[in-house]
């Protein structure tokens, strides 16, 4: 050995190659060949690296369960030990929480989310380890909403017979109103003042006004009682068949279910037959 020297090693665990270039030199100042071989200084640590930083689960229904998949690797030269998963808040979990990752090894860890009410989520997860550049943290967003649907139920008849078209709502609030328009088919006619609430929308008035074939449909209440959350039929209103045989659909509109501050809490409705 002709020399040595220290190298400081900073916080970036890595394998760094060393090419010196030599030169050897007589007496008389006259250079020699050289034949040089390099070495590799290692910087010996984990590290962590979240490839996946942002889990996105969109627009969802609560009272549902959701996955989003989060990469982790390890960019660093010693086995990183995962010690622990920590979520913001309890909606989120995940059923692998520790593990070890070797040198250059990867992991998708699935996060489930389970949300129980509505409206815009920013969360976080921070992953807890030995890593040298400590815990690492990914963001967790979502936009989850109550189901509070309207289906329109068909029915069926012989020609100039009348038919019973019910209402069902599904859902998740309490709703204090409806309304919901219809375009009829010239093949059927409304049945003035058929259209009723059912013993779920029982502290509801139901009026009805039918003007050039258009038809809106009303359940309210002067109280401001709401129908409590759950599923089945909240009116009913009659059809009368006067045209050829056939399928007719009956297409809602500007439907609004409305809750007990008059903010419009309608999901999703579906006509029928």
């Amino acid at each position: 050995k002709l020399l040595s020297f220290d190298l400081k090693l900073g916080k970036q665990p890595a394998h760094y190659s060393l090419s010196p270039q030599v030169t050897l030199g007589s007496a008389n100042g006259n250079a020699f060949p050289v034949e040089v071989n390099g070495g590799v200084v290692t910087m010996l640590a984990p590290q962590i690296e979240i490839v996946t930083k942002n889990l996105d689960y969109g627009h969802v229904p609560v009272r549902g369960t959701y996955s989003a998949y989060m990469e982790l690797c390890n960019t660093g030269t010693e086995p990183l030990e995962v010690s622990a998963l920590q979520f913001s808040a309890s909606e989120f979990s995940a059923t692998e929480t520790a593990f070890t990752l070797a040198e250059n090894e990867s992991k998708v860890v699935t996060v489930e989310y389970s949300p129980v009410a509505k409206g815009a989520v920013n969360e976080s997860v921070t992953v807890v380890s030995n890593a040298i550049n400590g815990n690492a943290v990914a963001s967790l967003v979502a936009d989850p909403y109550m189901v509070n649907e309207l289906q329109v139920v068909g029915a069926d008849g012989v020609s100039f017979s009348e038919v019973t078209v019910q209402l069902v709502m599904d859902n998740m609030e309490p709703i204090a109103g409806m309304q919901v328009d219809f375009e009829l088919p010239e093949a059927v006619e409304y049945v003035e003042g058929s259209f009723a609430a059912t013993e779920r929308a029982a502290k509801h008035t139901a009026t009805s006004t039918l003007k050039n074939g258009a038809l809106s449909l009303l359940l309210f209440s002067t109280s401001n009682a709401t129908i409590d959350a759950g599923s089945g039929t909240v009116a009913t209103f009659r059809l009368r068949l006067v045209g050829n045989e056939g399928m007719y659909y009956i297409n809602p509109s500007k439907v609004i279910l409305g809750d007990a501050d008059a903010v419009n809490v309608v999901s999703a409705y579906n006509g029928g037959y």
